[in-house]
């Protein structure tokens, strides 16, 4: 599950109104640093990995993101893992995804270990009384790195999750052209912070908010900005004082929070065996 399904599934709560995402700073020995303040405004996650990423990042006092950086990677192993069971209960899957690629994985990184180092060791003290000893272990080095690479092609999907593969590859494709065409982004206006979340997914945000800045698309409701002293607002609930009216106008600062969300979780995070349709960010 790569570090963009968490980030997607925080801006998926925000539009649901369950989060609100908060643009805060303060003068430090270094000058002004900004930092994201989330805010649990209400409960109505559907699935389990929802949950995980409401309570653990959010509080209705709201919870800094720099304050939370090191237990990220834990999180994101407990948010894929969650995922994959989800994917399972929604039929997606027959099994969880990252159990199948270990069936394949884990008996290959074997094979590569025994045709590396006791290939080599027999090689250097046996070989030269048997010239050929080498050939068995030069066999199975190839075939357990095609068993480590095609391990990622083993979780087998049901034809519910088959179908819904093919509806989130076409979906892709969707956003990817909107992303360049503005007469299809200006008729999907109203649409543009539901279909965010996705575009995080695809890898599309910078020129997701980009195209609609451009375009003045309304500013999201759940996000808004927070000066040193705080005046004005309250957890939980958005100040009209400091809400802006465009995305436009307030496009450095969305997209500097985007970039930050994204960036805590990328940071020393990998990528583990993934879920199916429906996972981070989805879920309607």
């Amino acid at each position: 599950m790569l570090p963009a399904d968490l980030a997607a599934t925080i801006f998926h709560l925000a539009n649901k109104g369950i989060l609100e995402v908060v643009q805060t700073e303060k003068q430090s020995w270094f000058g002004t640093q900004k930092d994201i303040l989330l805010i649990k405004a209400k409960d109505g996650e559907k699935f389990s990995f929802e949950r995980l990423v409401a309570q653990a990042m959010a509080s209705h006092d709201g919870k800094l993101l720099s304050e939370q950086k090191g237990r990220h990677p834990k999180l994101l192993k407990e948010f894929s893992q969650k995922v994959e069971r989800d994917a399972v209960k929604q039929k997606f899957f027959e099994e969880e995804p990252s159990q199948s690629v270990k069936r394949l994985q884990t008996p290959g990184f074997l094979l590569i270990f025994f045709a590396m180092f006791l290939g080599i060791f027999l090689f250097i003290f046996l070989g030269q009384y048997a010239e050929m000893i080498f050939v068995p272990f030069a066999v199975c080095l190839p075939v357990g790195m095609a068993a480590v690479i095609l391990s990622s092609r083993l979780p087998k999907r049901t034809e519910t999750g088959a179908m819904e593969t093919v509806q989130w590859k076409a979906f892709g494709k969707y956003l990817r052209r909107m992303v360049k065409d503005k007469q299809m982004a200006t008729e999907n206006m109203g649409y543009w912070d539901s279909y965010f979340p996705y575009a995080v997914v695809f890898g599309l945000a910078q020129g997701w908010v980009k195209q609609f800045s451009e375009l003045e698309a309304p500013a999201p409701v759940w996000f808004y900005t927070l000066g040193e002293t705080g005046r004005g607002t309250t957890p939980g609930t958005i100040s009209a004082a400091s809400s802006a009216p465009s995305l436009g106008s307030i496009s450095s600062a969305f997209s500097g929070m985007v970039n930050m969300v994204q960036g805590s979780f990328s940071s020393g995070s990998g990528s583990s065996g993934g879920g199916g349709g429906g996972g981070g960010g989805g879920g309607g």
